[in-house]
């Protein structure tokens, strides 16, 4: 399954996850995104900190190291 996620770039690298939308729906990621840049939240604020040139970007299943078993909690 796709996941969307929103990226951004910083001074070393480029495409930082910056937060997995969780849903599979492009429309979903792109209002999130909007949201984010808009009128973003504290915690938002605290995601974006030191990124920059914010987007979508597809994961496939089988780059989702996120949803792996070993680094997700009891």
């Amino acid at each position: 399954m796709i996941n969307y996620v929103i990226v951004g770039d910083t001074e070393k690298y480029k495409n930082c996850l910056v937060t997995v939308c969780r849903s599979d729906k492009k429309e979903f990621a792109e209002k999130r995104l909007e949201q984010m840049l808009t009128n973003p939240t504290e915690n938002d604020l605290r995601l974006m900190k030191g990124h920059t040139n914010f987007r979508i970007m597809e994961a496939k299943e089988e780059e989702q190291w996120w949803n792996d078993k070993f680094l997700m909690a009891d």
